[in-house]
């Protein structure tokens, strides 16, 4: 488990530290979703629409779910995955 953890650290790194001014002349591929092969250069950044910053993290939020709305008829947590901005916490 700690060597998992390590490795989705070092990723996370990786990841942070990736500038595309730092790699003209190279071309870098989205391999994300459905957007396979394509050139990050030729993509548009997207910022935050309250402060401009373009750094963002994954946050989850915890729904609960009534058992009256349930398909089992017992109560439920859902989780819901959303993108918080890293410079003032605005969910996106």
């Amino acid at each position: 488990m700690e060597n998992q953890e390590n490795t989705v650290k070092a990723d996370m790194n990786e990841a942070d530290t990736f500038r595309p001014e730092a790699n003209k002349g190279q071309t870098s591929t989205v391999e994300m979703g459905q957007n396979r092969g394509v050139d990050i250069n030729q993509t548009t950044a997207v910022n935050c629409v309250q402060c401009g910053g373009e750094f963002f993290k994954q946050s989850t939020l915890l729904r609960r779910v009534p058992a009256n709305l349930t398909e089992n008829g017992q109560e439920q947590v859902v989780p819901v995955q959303l993108l918080r901005c890293e410079v003032c916490g605005r969910v996106v």
